[in-house]
């Protein structure tokens, strides 16, 4: 299973410490965005670069400065249901 997660940098550390943990029971840990921004209108509006860098790169950099390497990428809707953390069952590898 995979769990895609957006705007890693307002996870709790207790949060952070529960997708370790998820990790280490084989679950994936994918990417779902910083901005969580529907990328059509988002790269309309600024550039293809802009969205690659603060919403892919950013959520990766910290991600990865946590020690997780996500290899899969989930493109936000734009829409928020207030969860941070959800539960995919399609792995994009």
């Amino acid at each position: 299973m995979t769990f895609f997660i957006t705007q890693f940098d307002s996870l709790t550390p207790d949060e952070i410490g529960l997708l370790h943990r998820f990790e280490d029971e084989g679950h994936e840990i994918g990417s779902h965005g910083a901005l969580h921004v529907l990328s059509e209108h988002y790269i309309r509006e600024h550039s293809y670069q802009d969205y690659l860098e603060k919403e892919i790169g950013k959520n990766l950099q910290s991600m990865r400065k946590h020690g997780f390497n996500p290899r899969s990428f989930a493109i936000p809707m734009g829409q928020s249901i207030g969860l941070r953390i959800f539960c995919c069952v399609i792995l994009l590898i």
